[in-house]
């Protein structure tokens, strides 16, 4: 994954590194309930910061599509641009069976 601020590679491994639980908030910028969600999200950030790690991650818009989304729901947590083909392992189907 990239973030979009730093344009640097980020992984999950990496973020689970720091000792913190993560939560990955999948997300897209034309996602109704995604804009609803994103000002809770935001408060609880900073709420948690430094206690649990957030990140956005969406896979389903433009780099400036995702831009536009952080700016306009002010969020300070990183967020992530990647293609969905690289989540698929991070969030694969416990029930599928492992290829």
């Amino acid at each position: 994954m990239t973030e979009l601020n730093t344009n640097k590679k980020v992984s999950l491994n990496s973020l689970l590194a720091r000792g913190h639980p993560v939560i990955l908030n999948a997300f897209a910028s034309w996602c109704a309930p995604c804009n609803k969600e994103a000002p809770e999200l935001q408060k609880l950030s900073k709420q948690y910061q430094g206690i649990i790690t957030f990140v956005g991650v969406d896979t389903m818009d433009t780099v400036s599509g995702v831009k536009k989304f952080v700016r306009k729901h002010n969020l300070t947590s990183p967020c992530c641009w990647t293609t969905l083909s690289l989540l698929r392992p991070v969030f694969r189907n416990p029930h599928e069976a492992a290829s």
